[in-house]
């Protein structure tokens, strides 16, 4: 078996780890059986593996050259309709500086993301990366359980941003839900552009530095590389300010206040009078509303309807 004493190294490790953590109060108190037995299985396993590392001297060269082959950077090219795509993206994002003070700036951002991703994606897609969802089913399975952790992960964290901000059970807030989750993966994709600006930069500087040295230009001057680098910087920036508490808090509450809240009602209570309100309970006695001492908090009031 090819890498033989590697592989041990790596299952001993593994083992190592799912010993020390999995298990609760494994490794708390020495007193304990439990945690005896796991400290004396984390020793065993400390020593197989050192044992393994040293059996395994003669595998780092040939084990480094594989990987090295196997991360071999690919040519990659983009055709005139990506360009087309991303320009057109980056155009909008653009007019959003020549716009700022009216109504557009919003779709201009959202119409510009649509372009752009849509350039990138098919970009990818063009260069094989998507051919492993397509061709093993066991691929697939690893997207659907990323797709479903993401979407519960997000679900889980808009569930409590609502909460954080009105106290009440989440299910009365049904369209704010949806939009708060949508919100968290978008935070949380806006992020993963973060390592492709990383490698983008790093892509860049490379090649610039190979020009300068070869003293020769290089014939693919196709514009999607400086195109990714700008997107991938901007949405790493708009992630960033996506992720702090104070501006998904924010984003509930004014999602929440233009969607579920309802704008007019029949409560005879001059306060609520006019002001948008959600009714709870079966018989809808009581509202939620904004408070009347402070605006950005909300109170359960009762409502005297007609």
């Amino acid at each position: 078996m090819k890498f033989k004493n590697l592989s041990f190294v790596f299952v001993w490790l593994f083992l190592i780890v799912s010993l020390a953590f999995i298990p609760q109060r494994s490794l708390i108190s020495s007193f304990s059986v439990e945690a005896a037995l796991s400290w004396l299985g984390v020793l065993i396993l400390s020593g197989l593996t050192i044992r393994s590392l040293f059996k395994a001297k003669n595998e780092y060269g040939e084990f480094f050259l594989l990987l090295k082959s196997k991360f071999k950077p690919k040519p990659f090219k983009a055709s005139k309709t990506v360009d087309r795509l991303i320009l057109s993206g980056g155009s909008c994002w653009f007019l959003i500086l020549l716009f700022k003070d009216s109504l557009f700036p919003i779709p201009l951002f959202i119409l510009g993301a649509i372009l752009m991703v849509w350039g990138l994606s098919l970009c990818l897609e063009e260069n094989g990366v998507y051919k492993f969802s397509e061709t093993r089913l066991s691929n697939k399975w690893i997207l659907a359980a990323i797709s479903s952790s993401v979407l519960y992960w997000a679900g889980f964290t808009a569930a409590s941003q609502i909460n954080s901000v009105f106290g009440i059970d989440p299910s009365f807030f049904p369209f704010s839900f949806s939009a708060m989750i949508v919100f968290n993966v978008a935070t949380l994709l806006f992020l993963l552009m973060i390592p492709v600006f990383l490698a983008s930069s790093a892509v860049m500087v490379v090649g610039f530095i190979s020009e300068v040295k070869n003293r020769e230009v290089s014939k693919d001057n196709s514009a999607i590389l400086p195109l990714v680098l700008a997107f991938s910087a901007y949405a790493a920036i708009f992630g960033l300010t996506m992720l702090q508490p104070a501006v998904q808090l924010q984003a509930a509450r004014s999602i929440a206040l233009k969607t579920d809240f309802n704008s007019k009602n029949v409560c005879q209570s001059e306060w609520l009078n006019g002001k948008p309100v959600i009714f709870l309970g079966p018989n809808l006695k009581y509202v939620l509303s904004q408070s009347k001492e402070n605006a950005e908090e909300f109170k359960v009031q009762e409502c005297l309807s007609l």
